[in-house]
Order: C-alpha cells, then sequence, then structure tokens
C-alpha cells in the first residue's frame, strides 16, 4: 500500500501500475473511491485535497497529484460526501428534498470535456457502479427498509450484477445499496444508463465506449 497526498489547490491523482490485476484507491475514512479490475497501465482520478491509500497486487511505478485548470467533475466519493453529494459523471443534480437514488461510478478515465466515465470498446472492459438510496439532504438511507426493487435501463452495453451475472432489468437494493456492472461493447458509441423506482426518485448516467 502507498499514502498519497493531495495537497490544496491540486484535484489530479495521476496512478501507473504494472502486474497488476486490480487497483484500490480509499480516503482518509476508509471509504473507497476508485476500485478497478484489469490490468490498464494508467489511472486518472479528479478528487479533492486529502490523503489517500493506493492499493493493488501489483507494483505501483507512479503516483502523483498535480492540478487540472478550468471546471472539474470530481470522482465522486460517496453518497454522504460534503459538497458532492455522492454525485458521479453524468448523474443529473436529482431532486433537492426528494428521496432518491444517486449514482457513483470512479473510472480509470473521464472525458477531458463533460467528465463522463470512458470504457475501452473492447467487449470486456467494465465499469462499477454503486446505486445508493439517499434522503431529502443526500444522506446515505441504510436501514432494512430501504430495500426498494429498481429497474435498470441501459441503451447499450450489458448489464451485470456485483458478480458478473446477467441482471434482467431489476435489481433489489440491500439496506439501501446496490452494486452493478456495465461492460462495453466492442463499438465506439455513447450509452446512458437510466435508473427507475415507483418510490425515490432514479438517476441516469453516460458512459462512453472508446
Amino acid at each position: 500500500m502507498q499514502n498519497i497526498e493531495i495537497k490544496e489547490g491540486q484535484n489530479r491523482l495521476k496512478i501507473e501500475c504494472r502486474e497488476h490485476s486490480y487497483l484500490r484507491v480509499t480516503d482518509e475514512r476508509g471509504r473507497v473511491v476508485a476500485h478497478m479490475r484489469g490490468a490498464n497501465p494508467m489511472a486518472t482520478l479528479l478528487l479533492k485535497s486529502g490523503t489517500y491509500q493506493v492499493e493493488t497486487d501489483g507494483q505501483v511505478v507512479s503516483a502523483a497529484a498535480d492540478t487540472i485548470e478550468g471546471p472539474i467533475r470530481r470522482t465522486p466519493l460517496a453518497p454522504d460526501d460534503a459538497g458532492t453529494g455522492g454525485k458521479s459523471p453524468g448523474d443529473p443534480a436529482g431532486r433537492p428534498g426528494q428521496v432518491r437514488i444517486l449514482l457513483s461510478a470512479p473510472a480509470a478515465e473521464l472525458h477531458p470535456v463533460d467528465g463522463i466515465p470512458v470504457l475501452p470498446a473492447d467487449g470486456k472492459s467494465a465499469l462499477e457502479i454503486t446505486l445508493q438510496k439517499v434522503d431529502e439532504a443526500g444522506k446515505a438511507l441504510k436501514r432494512k427498509a430501504d430495500s426498494d426493487e429498481v429497474y435498470l435501463r441501459c441503451t447499450g452495453g450489458l448489464l451485470q450484477d456485483a458478480d458478473g451475472n446477467p441482471l434482467k432489468g431489476a435489481v433489489a437494493l440491500s439496506a439501501g445499496s446496490a452494486r452493478v456492472r456495465l461492460v462495453s461493447e466492442p463499438y465506439r458509441r455513447v450509452v446512458t444508463l437510466q435508473v427507475l423506482s415507483k418510490a425515490v426518485a432514479g438517476a441516469s448516467l453516460t458512459v462512453e465506449f472508446a
């Protein structure tokens, strides 16, 4: 494991690994801000200042923080992260004052213009997406009563559950949260994931296969 500090005024963490099958980044509170599988040697995350821990089963060649200028959309930390409300790139602002679903999808690459997650168009790369039910103030709801069923629609790619099994259009929240995977297609395109629910406000996420 390696600790990396993002100083005040910096907002980007660039990591290069080799001989690895996964890369995980956690913040000072132990929350996972990125978990990527595969042998992609480079990861670029947009984060706020703080100390982060980089963990991998391979070798970290380099890990450094710097600053990207202009408006950015940071990699979401968690649904109750102060200041972001857990909003992910491509996720609409939601409806403040309503119980709703928020999406968190840390990606190894974000589009430099609009900040949406980018996956290789290889038919096998996957984006891990966390669905979190939150209250009117954006605080995560984790009660047994928050185990709603939500429906998912996607204009492309393959939706899977957290274990890699195909999804059949719906997933049940467990104590307010669930994880799914979106596997890319072997074609360059932009797709949109919609999350719908009878009980709470939904969300959407746009992803590019490039």
